[in-house]
């Protein structure tokens, strides 16, 4: 394993073992996260994506050089399949937010990476409004997709990969 994955790793375990913020106990139903509603919370791009590189590229690295190369799969596919079960952008940013608090298997959409990597786990790095922010950051924008992906996604599959 090469320098650098070790790094990667060992940041993301520490990153990811953060103790948890005082707001974590807060339901992302909390009336105060709820008035955040996707429609009402913009990031700018630069602060969106400072936010995507600092919590989800570590594990979800659109940089990988080959599936072989990666801690979780990429952004872009984890985007893809939730857009599959909550196309609609309230939900979306719900229940993404809510598994991300959270991470459980039942909430899991992505069984194979599951499977392969292992539950995802909690992040205490981010209050529940600013992951909302987060999450309506990833739904409102397209995200880099590793180069290796496209192929690795029709051979899964069976069809090509369309993107976001």
């Amino acid at each position: 394993m090469n320098k650098f994955l070790v790094s990667v790793c060992t940041a993301a375990l520490l990153w990811s073992c953060a103790p948890p913020s005082n707001q974590d106990a807060k339901s992302v139903a909390d009336p105060e996260v709820s008035a955040n509603s996707p429609e009402n919370v913009v990031l700018s791009e630069q602060e969106g994506l400072r936010r995507l590189t600092t919590y989800c590229n570590a594990c979800h690295n659109p940089s990988s050089e080959s599936h072989d190369n990666i801690l979780a799969p990429p952004m872009a596919a984890v985007k893809y399949r939730w857009l599959q079960e909550y196309p609609d952008k309230e939900e979306f940013v719900e229940k993404m937010t809510a598994f991300v608090l959270i991470p459980s298997e039942e909430a899991a959409l992505m069984r194979g990476p599951v499977k392969r990597f292992g539950l995802m786990p909690k992040l205490g790095a981010l209050p529940p409004d600013k992951m909302q922010e987060l999450v309506t950051y990833i739904y409102d924008n397209e995200l880099r997709t590793p180069s290796w992906f496209p192929a690795h996604f029709e051979e899964e599959h069976g069809k090509p990969w369309e993107g976001q």
